[in-house]
């Protein structure tokens, strides 16, 4: 019984999380009430506030779940796995993901926009840059722990200083899809693979 009742709010919690993210893309955030995150997903607005504090860390478990959900996710969890003898091969896959239409795509959402836009302005909702910078230390743990079973597999030098070649990644791919954005869709590289190749050969440095 105590595995069913889980099982039942596991999928109450992930009907809210569709539905919020479908209302937040769709209306965008300010827009978008509980009550009308209750009646999309056929919950009460109890069941929400049960599972999440407010509306606030509702958004940023969106883009969790999403991120977690994705193609993306499994690379790096992979990646960093002990049983994976070429992490490099799977980490340089999950940084070529980013360059894809698709993602660029969804990253075009109302949802993500207003979360970065919040992240970044100094009068923004306060509780909410505290959850988005999280979940961008969560993905800087997951790659940096890819990255550390690379140089346990031989594949980086055993000096290289971890914390700074997560970091190096993660700005280069959020400059590129900003710079994806501002050109209107226009890559900046002409070949994606031989720019990978470029950065994680600059990793050796590090």
């Amino acid at each position: 019984m105590a595995n069913k009742s889980y099982q039942d709010s596991s999928e109450v919690k992930e009907r809210i999380l569709k539905a919020a993210f479908k209302l937040f893309s769709e209306r965008g955030f300010d827009s978008t009430g509980v009550a009308h995150i209750a009646k999309l997903a056929k919950v009460s607005r109890s069941s929400i506030y049960w599972h999440f504090f407010n509306k606030e860390t509702l958004l940023c478990e969106v883009c969790a779940y999403l991120s977690e959900q994705g193609v993306a996710f499994t690379m790096l969890k992979q990646a960093a796995a002990p049983g994976t003898q070429d992490p490099m091969s799977l980490i340089k896959q999950w940084v070529l993901l980013h360059t894809q239409n698709e993602v660029l795509e969804k990253l075009e959402k109302k949802v993500f926009r207003f979360v970065e836009s919040a992240a970044l302005q100094f009068d923004s909702n306060e509780i909410l840059r505290q959850e988005f910078a999280a979940l961008i230390a969560l993905r800087h743990e997951r790659l940096k722990s890819a990255l550390k079973n690379a140089v346990i597999k031989g594949q980086l030098p055993n000096k290289i200083n971890l914390d700074a070649a997560a970091s190096y990644i993660n700005t280069l791919l959020f400059g590129y899809v900003d710079f994806v954005r501002l050109g209107r869709k226009t890559h900046p590289f002409l070949n994606e693979e031989k720019a990978c190749d470029v950065i994680f050969e600059s990793l050796k440095n590090f």
